[in-house]
């Protein structure tokens, strides 16, 4: 049964993101930038100059399309849709990986990759929207620190802050983790960042004099904090994500130690005190905590959870309560309505 009903939402899923896709507009003011720098370095020109539009984040996304177009002479707005919605299946399916890896059981792996897909990623989900693709970079990173590759995490933390520069903040977990773990590891983690880094940093100044002035420096100018914003936002994460993070809570006072053993647990924690001060930012709701700390939040609450019984039955209720939460989340952000027209 499990296996039939997980079909269906599959197919339902790729049904109704494939209207948006093929859509011939942009769908928003982002997809509109990043459409536009694909285009632009399609023809060898830089997107990054005096002027450039706020909406553009880095180069990595839209240089991939415009890669992809130089290819196959596709419309990039197709293709960085399609990146953009394969990346956001690619995390939910390592999710599930690690998810069947940890717990065992097809139920939990089911239900991490429902969840992370159901949520919607705030409308970017076939979007030609950089998220997803940072989102998997950051995963990477997390799945090799687990494995004891201090050179393979340090690299796509990397890139990650080629895509959004916000994705830098995995660094803190991963180096706070290998600290904890193994000190040699951690030294090479610091050792492969520093060099990877730097390097990067230097070939792009060559490229793109004025890119991180355009990028980096202007978005962290024009960021707002609001208080009122942050606290409606942590409104609705009780409201959906409290069986999820009920677990972390659960798990962090009876084994407090597991914080610094369990990078998924770790990274959640990390990256939500990130969150909050990234969603003080007026111009995003939810956004960041989507592409942020709920991919390890899911991972590390599906997993234990048949260990973690803190009543009778509660594997039943809990499984409940979070089909409850994410299709709360489903039915407000992911609605089977109509595309937009484009005026």
């Amino acid at each position: 049964m499990w296996s039939a009903l997980f079909a269906a939402f599959c197919v339902v899923h790729v049904v109704v993101t494939l209207r948006w896709m093929v859509l011939p507009f942009p769908l928003e003011y982002r997809e509109w930038a990043h459409i536009a720098a694909a285009r632009t370095m399609a023809v060898g020109a830089s997107p990054y100059e005096p002027g450039t539009d706020f909406y553009l984040y880095g180069f990595l996304y839209p240089g991939l399309g415009a890669l992809g177009q130089r290819c196959t002479g596709a419309d990039p707005a197709l293709l960085l849709r399609l990146l953009s919605y394969l990346c956001a299946w690619a995390v939910a399916l390592l999710a599930a990986a690690e998810i069947r890896r940890r717990a065992g059981g097809l139920v939990s792996s089911v239900a991490g990759v429902a969840l992370l897909l159901c949520v919607d990623w705030l409308n970017v989900t076939g979007s030609a929207h950089p998220a997803p693709l940072g989102t998997l970079l950051l995963f990477v990173a997390c799945r090799a620190a687990r494995k004891g590759q201090a050179w393979t995490a340090a690299l796509p933390a990397v890139a990650a802050f080629y895509v959004k520069p916000y994705f830098l903040a995995v660094l803190l977990p991963l180096g706070l983790y290998f600290l904890a773990t193994d000190r040699r590891r951690f030294l090479h983690f610091l050792c492969a960042f520093l060099v990877a880094g730097s390097l990067s940093v230097w070939g792009v100044r060559q490229l793109w004099p004025g890119y991180f002035v355009c990028n980096v420096v202007h978005h962290f100018n024009m960021s707002t904090f609001s208080l009122s914003h942050l606290a409606r936002q942590l409104a609705w994460l009780g409201v959906f994500f409290f069986p999820l993070a009920s677990v972390a809570v659960v798990a962090l006072w009876r084994r407090p130690r597991l914080l610094l053993r369990d990078v998924w647990l770790l990274s959640a924690v990390a990256l939500f005190f990130v969150w909050l001060r990234l969603a003080g930012h007026e111009g995003a709701f939810l956004s960041y905590a989507y592409q942020l700390w709920l991919p390890p939040l899911v991972v590390f609450a599906l997993s234990p959870t048949v260990r973690l019984r803190l009543f009778p039955r509660f594997r039943t209720v809990f499984f409940s309560l979070l089909l409850v939460c994410s299709l709360g989340v489903s039915s407000w952000r992911f609605n089977l309505v109509p595309p937009p027209t484009g005026e």
